[in-house]
């Protein structure tokens, strides 16, 4: 009975010893839950190593230089703040990593450069990047910020902008997710950038998708310009969209000057020539997956079969004329004079050839009667009668009678 009831005072306290253990666990979780989505109070003392230390996925991209995997960690919910066992944080792992852009970029989350690890370590100690410590003096040494001229305090952190280099508060200040690359599918690299380089970005990039609407190559020409005069740092899939464009529209307006060009053609052996080059131009396009303006394209096609047409009219003005006429050739003639026509080849070969076509036709005709003429039978006449003056003539009688 002793020993249960002993038991039973054991289960209890072993009960209660649990719940009390339970109880601060979930104490440390919640104060742990609140440092970590308390992620704005980036001046905050790192938590005990000894109890909360523990290496993430984080820690070991930012060692290793990876800008896009710590870009898509942090987008994943991992915290810069959070602490390995030895109290570093994504920072620290970045300045030891020696990677310029990495640090950059926890620089612009406005983490705090003069945050310990357990061993009293700041970033500035654990790189041997001169651009690293050059940016970390340098950001250390502006007081206020570069754009409002709030003072840094406590409240008010440091962040730096990816594009200009300057040093601005939390509100002065853009934090979004771009394109790496061309082949990015998703926005994946964090950058912070400042008021003033994100209005600019976005001004120049809303100016830039207006002038490729407005399918105008001078437009785009223009806005690209403003681009690279500045040093403005657009998205790169906007910018190859552009360029795509602008050599799209190049290509269409070196093909109108070149049918421009074969509007009067004075030597008809070199028609062909410029056909070659007209569909050469087309072909190159084709092979590069530029798709050409459809009326372009139709204008093209249409000026070849002309300037085809045109050619072979020509020629056939130089070897056909009247004194050649045959069916054949006025056959020839004819239908090289009608393709002519159809594509509205200029009207001087066209009535040439019409005039030839009507001297052809007559001269057919002229020798056509010619022919039946000469080919007519020798007509076979009476011999006449002897004139015998004694007989009566018949008209004689009828002479007298009438008069």
């Amino acid at each position: 009975m002793e020993k249960a009831i002993l038991l039973s005072e054991n289960q209890a306290l072993n009960y209660e010893k649990e719940k009390e253990k339970a109880k601060a666990e979930e104490e440390l979780k919640k104060e742990k839950e609140k440092d970590e989505n308390d992620f704005s109070d980036v001046f905050k003392k790192p938590l005990n190593p000894a109890n909360f230390g523990k290496y993430n996925p984080l820690h070991w991209s930012a060692y290793k230089g990876n800008v896009l995997i710590t870009s898509i960690l942090i987008k994943a919910g991992y915290k810069p703040i959070d602490i390995d066992n030895y109290g570093n944080t994504a920072l620290h792992q970045a300045a030891a990593s020696n990677n310029f852009d990495l640090f950059k970029l926890f620089m612009g989350l406005g983490i705090d450069i003069e945050v310990k690890n357990a061993r009293n370590h700041m970033p500035l100690d654990l790189t041997s990047s001169k651009e690293i410590k050059d940016l970390i003096f340098k950001s250390l040494e502006i007081k206020n910020c570069q754009l409002c001229n709030k003072q840094f305090d406590f409240f008010t952190k440091r962040c730096f902008c990816y594009i200009n280099y300057e040093t601005v508060c939390k509100t002065c200040c853009q934090q979004e997710y771009y394109y790496e690359s061309l082949e990015s599918e998703n926005k994946e690299i964090l950058e912070c950038r400042c008021i003033k380089c994100y209005k600019e970005i976005v001004d120049a990039e809303e100016n830039l998708r207006n002038a490729i609407k407005s399918n105008n190559l001078d437009e785009i020409l223009k806005a690209v310009n403003v681009v690279k005069i500045n040093h403005i740092k657009i998205c790169p899939k906007l910018k190859q969209n552009a360029e795509f464009e602008i050599d799209r529209l190049e290509r269409e307006k070196k093909i109108y000057l070149h049918l421009d060009n074969l509007k009067v053609v004075d030597n008809h052996k070199t028609i062909e020539k410029s056909v070659y080059l007209l569909d050469e131009m087309l072909r190159n396009a084709k092979e590069n997956n530029i798709p050409l303006d459809l009326n372009v394209v139709e204008k093209a096609e249409f000026q070849k079969k002309r300037l085809l047409a045109e050619k072979e009219l020509r020629k056939a003005l130089n070897l056909y004329n009247v004194d050649n006429s045959s069916l054949e050739n006025l056959n020839v003639l004819t239908e090289k004079t009608s393709t002519a026509i159809d594509y509205n080849v200029e009207a001087k070969y066209t009535e040439t050839g019409e005039d030839i076509m009507k001297k052809m036709k007559l001269n057919l005709g002229a020798k056509e009667v010619l022919d039946l003429l000469t080919e007519y039978p020798t007509r076979e006449y009476p011999k006449p009668e002897d004139n015998d003056p004694k007989k009566k003539s018949k008209f004689n009688n009828f002479n007298f009678w009438f008069l």
